[in-house]
Order: structure tokens, then C-alpha cells, then sequence
């Protein structure tokens, strides 16, 4: 026990017979993963009487081991195998990560000893959720929400009053990064040390916008490959589509890059991106993959547009029906498959975000007189290729001196 607030002597100076005065202090007590109780004393002195000695006991209840938290379960109590604090290094559920380091600290919802190894005061499940709603847009799941969002929703469905009631939101959780006793604390299949998104299974995550619905689907090559099935509504009919996100570290900092795949078998099927020409709904798909892709970080993608996205993924799809020409078109044109990042992290994102809308249908359609080729001549057909300004755009990306290949 110390004192934080007050001397350890205190003079009074003069008092009247019958007078009171009062004196306090505030102290600071280490917790403890037992109750129990600290006994303190107050001396009293004064010039011709006898001391006093004032002896006081104080109870200490156990802190930092049993918490109220939002896990895959939904509210309840978890109990941790030692007192939760900076130096102790205690590893409840043996994921690799400490229960200290599982917990979130550096958003200002939790309040801490002031030598900072311990939790004093912990927020409200409202202020956890308030947090979560006023950043949506502007964070990533792993620093914005402090609980398993499973979890959540399970708690939220558990109680009448539109899910949730203002009383039962008033009690106080521990926020965390992932469950300090389960080392999978959302559940889908990866141990937290090892996947990004502790506190989201994207197996049941979905997304849409108009036009088109998007659901993630569990890849078991590694927990940060996040396999996308978009169903893209178009002239009636529901095409699906699949992409990749990738989450990759670049020069310290997160980034997420697409990978879009042209001829080859994703999740049992095809893309049957010719369809996406021909109907003129690259635009869709490419709302549909930049939308998918903020929804895991909002700055994944960032300086990427619609348009930029679709002729990124038309140019690749060029590029790899010009390979059809022969040798020549095959030594500098590489689409499969279409690999997409933000402006600062790809070679070539600049190039396809400037590079314009295509000059007619017939750009769009060029592939059709690729699949013909055999049965026109070969001056025929590159005189026809010459009029098409993607495949112009292609072939001056390509065989510019020096340029990154995607």
C-alpha cells in the first residue's frame, strides 16, 4: 500500500478544545489474485498528551484474474489462470500470446494503474459498442471492435428491446483483442497467434450493394487468403464470380491485394468473365471486389477506383487473349491472374487508374476476334486488333523500358 494523494505527515496546527478537523489520503494498493486484507495505521501526536495510534484494516478483493467479456459465446464470465497484468506473462489459453497482450488497451476504453501494469476501470458494453459504431468507416475490424463479433450478435439477439437493452448495456466488460481463454476466439479454425482477425470468422461475413451480394468463403491454405463469392445479377440472371483477398505486410503496414483469376478453377468453377464484357458490367464486379476488400480495412484498395478496377481486369483479360497470337504477344503479356493493390503497393495501379474508358462496343468485344482467328488471316486479324484500344493500351504498358510486371 502507498500513498498517491496527501503527505505521510500532516501538521494540523492549532486546535480549540471540541474542535474537528478532518485529514485523508488516498491511497494505492497492489492487486492480488486472492482476497485479502491490509492493515494500516494513523499516528496522532500533539505537544503535552499522549499519542494515539489508530489502527484500520482494509479489504482487498481479488483483481485482474475473473472478467465479464464478449466472447464467441456471447456475455459471460472467463476466469484467467493469473492476475492480468503487463509483467507476469501469463498465457491462460497457451495460443503463444499473452493474456496482457490479448487485451485492448490503446483506444482509451480501459483506464490503467498509473505505472500502467495494471486494469482500474473498464468501460460499458455500450461505450465498447458506441466505439465500434463511431469508427466503422474509418478503422479496421481488428482496432475497431473490442469484442468477438459472433458473440455480439449472439448477446444482442439474446434480450427483447431491439435486441439489447440500455440497463444490461451499463455493465462493464474487458475489451479485447482476442479471447484470453481460447486460443480460436472466433472460431474459425485458425489459432489467434497466427490470424489477423482474432474476433471475426469471415465465414459469415457477407456484403452487397446494387446489383450484386458477396460472401466470404473459408480457405485452409492460410487464415489471411479470404475467398470471396460474388453474385453479380446481370440481365436477369446471377452469375458468380470468386476473388482472393490477400492480407500482406508492406514496409511495416497492412496491405490487402486481389487476385482475380481468369481460366482457372476457383471454389469448383470458372469466371466467365467474357459474360462481364459482354453485358458491360465490369463496373459491378468492380464495386463488388473494392467493396469486399474495405470491408476487412478500410484502406485496403485506397486511391483505387471503379473504373480503374475494371480496366485493370479487362486489360489482364486482353492480355491473355493476345498471348493466343503467338510468341511474340506471349513474351510481354502476362494476366493470369489479375493481381490488384492500392496505388502505393502496385507497380501498375497508376497506369490502369488513368487509363481511360475503351473507345467503342468493339473494345469490349475484342475477344470475339481472337476466338476467330483461325478462320481469318493473321494480317487480317492484327489489322482488326490495331483498331482496338485496349489491346493498343496492352501492348504499350507491356513493352515500356523497364516496366514492373503485375
Amino acid at each position: 500500500m502507498r500513498i498517491i494523494s496527501g503527505s505521510e505527515i500532516i501538521s494540523l496546527n492549532s486546535i480549540t478544545p471540541e474542535a474537528q478537523r478532518q485529514v485523508s489520503w488516498q491511497v494505492e494498493v497492489e492487486p492480488g489474485s486472492d482476497d485479502r486484507t491490509d492493515t494500516y495505521v494513523v499516528l496522532i501526536t500533539a505537544d503535552d498528551t499522549t499519542p494515539i495510534m489508530l489502527e484500520r484494516q482494509i479489504e482487498i478483493p481479488a483483481l485482474g484474474k475473473t472478467f465479464k467479456a464478449i466472447t464467441a459465446a456471447g456475455w459471460r464470465t472467463i476466469t484467467l489462470t493469473g492476475t492480468l497484468n503487463s509483467y507476469n506473462g501469463i498465457d491462460s489459453d497457451a495460443d503463444g500470446l499473452t493474456d496482457w497482450a490479448e487485451i485492448s488497451k490503446d483506444n482509451g476504453l480501459i483506464t490503467l494503474t498509473a505505472d500502467g501494469k495494471y486494469i482500474s476501470a473498464l468501460p460499458t458494453i455500450k461505450e465498447c459498442i458506441d466505439f465500434a459504431d463511431n469508427i466503422l468507416n474509418t478503422e479496421d475490424t481488428n482496432t475497431r471492435i473490442t469484442y468477438v463479433e459472433e458473440g455480439m450478435t449472439r448477446f444482442k439477439n439474446s434480450f427483447p428491446y431491439n435486441g439489447y437493452n440500455q440497463t444490461i448495456t451499463q455493465n462493464r466488460i474487458l475489451p479485447i483483442l482476442s479471447d484470453p481463454t481460447n486460443k480460436d476466439s472466433d472460431g474459425d479454425g485458425w489459432n489467434d497467434f497466427d490470424d489477423f482477425h482474432r474476433l471475426i470468422n469471415f465465414a459469415a461475413v457477407t456484403d452487397a450493394g446494387v446489383g450484386f451480394s458477396s460472401v466470404f468463403i473459408p480457405v485452409q491454405s492460410t487464415p489471411n487468403r479470404h475467398l470471396v463469392a460474388t453474385t453479380i445479377n446481370i440481365d436477369g440472371r446471377n452469375m458468380i464470380y470468386h476473388f482472393f483477398i490477400n492480407e500482406v505486410i508492406e514496409i511495416g503496414e497492412r496491405e490487402g491485394t486481389i487476385q482475380f483469376f481468369y481460366f482457372e478453377t476457383i471454389h469448383h468453377k470458372k469466371n466467365d468473365y467474357y459474360k462481364i464484357i459482354f453485358h458491360n458490367s465490369q463496373n459491378m464486379l468492380s464495386e463488388a471486389i473494392i467493396s469486399a476488400a474495405r470491408k476487412i480495412n478500410s484502406n485496403f484498395l485506397r486511391g483505387r477506383t471503379i473504373k480503374g478496377i475494371s480496366y485493370e481486369l479487362d486489360a489482364h483479360y486482353a492480355g491473355l487473349s493476345l498471348v493466343e497470337l503467338g510468341d511474340f504477344f506471349d513474351s510481354f503479356v502476362s494476366g493470369e491472374p489479375a493481381d490488384m493493390g492500392s496505388i502505393s503497393n502496385d507497380g501498375n495501379a497508376a497506369d490502369f487508374e488513368k487509363g481511360g474508358e475503351f473507345d467503342n462496343f468493339t473494345d469490349r468485344l475484342f475477344i470475339n476476334a481472337l476466338k476467330k482467328s483461325h478462320a481469318v488471316s493473321e494480317y487480317e486479324l492484327i489489322k482488326e486488333i490495331d483498331n482496338c484500344s485496349i489491346c493498343r493500351f496492352i501492348y504499350e504498358l507491356y513493352t515500356t523500358p523497364n516496366y514492373i510486371m503485375p
